[in-house]
């Protein structure tokens, strides 16, 4: 299932190079930049999470109210960034790859949705309880779909259309998943995420956007505007879902900041 995970990410990445030549796939391999980083952010709150979860598999009551509190977590990591790149893109490549690659920007907006996709993933309350063929099925599927689907939209699209069939896959793999979950659990979709805390943390990110139109008129360098904006947006953004009933940002503060305590020492 990894493999097929890792081929699904990549196989956009083959049909570019293909059938548009290596100027393509540079921009595709720009575009996809940021995603490796997005699983070591996840992966580094799961490790902790995920044993909590299999000790308590036997009451999926309890385990089902943690993944939920994780899932919010995961909003307040991912929307402010999804929102402060897919704003600053062009800036972001052109400073990162220089201006030659502007035209690899639309397809590194696209890519950012996938950091909203990662927010949701329902399969870890199947694997805590010892299930894992599923994800074989699953990716399986989904590897198909996205290579079908990457033909049909690069026909459609040009050079975005692969992107955004990895991007429809991917949400089409979420949605077997939290399926199969709500059948195993017996849940409704209501029951599955805790849609209020999602909902704050996107109000809080949509309450920080005027400041950042605002601040993009500041007389001042791009990437001066783009520094001050994000180190003020983020705090808006908590700040906003605090207020509206999300309780972890403290212990979300805590992660980023640990390992800065730890070099201090």
């Amino acid at each position: 299932a990894g493999f097929l995970q890792q081929a699904s990410r990549n196989i956009g990445k083959l049909f570019v190079g293909a059938v548009l030549g290596p100027a393509a796939l540079a921009y595709y391999a720009i575009a996809s930049y940021l995603l490796p980083m997005v699983l070591v952010i996840r992966g580094a709150i799961a490790d902790v999470v995920f044993p909590e979860m299999v000790r308590d598999r036997e009451n999926p009551d309890i385990a089902l109210r943690l993944w939920k509190r994780t899932n919010v977590v995961f909003c307040l990591l991912l929307f402010p960034p999804f929102v402060l790149l897919n704003y600053f893109a062009e800036l972001f490549v052109t400073t990162l790859f220089t201006e030659q690659y502007v035209a690899a920007v639309p397809v590194f907006q696209v890519y950012m949705f996938w950091l909203l996709r990662r927010c949701f993933n329902t399969d870890v309350l199947l694997r805590t309880r010892g299930k894992t063929f599923f994800m074989l099925t699953g990716t399986s599927l989904s590897v198909a779909i996205n290579a079908l689907l990457m033909v049909f939209f690069y026909r459609w699209l040009g050079l975005i259309g692969p992107a955004i069939a990895f991007i429809v896959s991917e949400v089409l793999l979420e949605l077997y998943y939290s399926k199969l979950v709500r059948r195993e659990l017996d849940l409704r979709i209501a029951d599955l995420v805790d849609w209020r805390g999602v909902a704050s943390v996107a109000i809080g990110c949509a309450a920080g956007v005027p400041l950042l139109i605002a601040v993009d008129q500041l007389p001042v360098s791009e990437i001066a505007r783009a520094v001050v904006a994000s180190a003020i947006y983020i705090p808006i953004c908590w700040s906003v879902s605090y207020f509206l009933g999300v309780p972890d940002i403290g212990r979300i503060t805590s992660f980023i900041f640990s390992p800065l305590r730890k070099f201090s020492r």
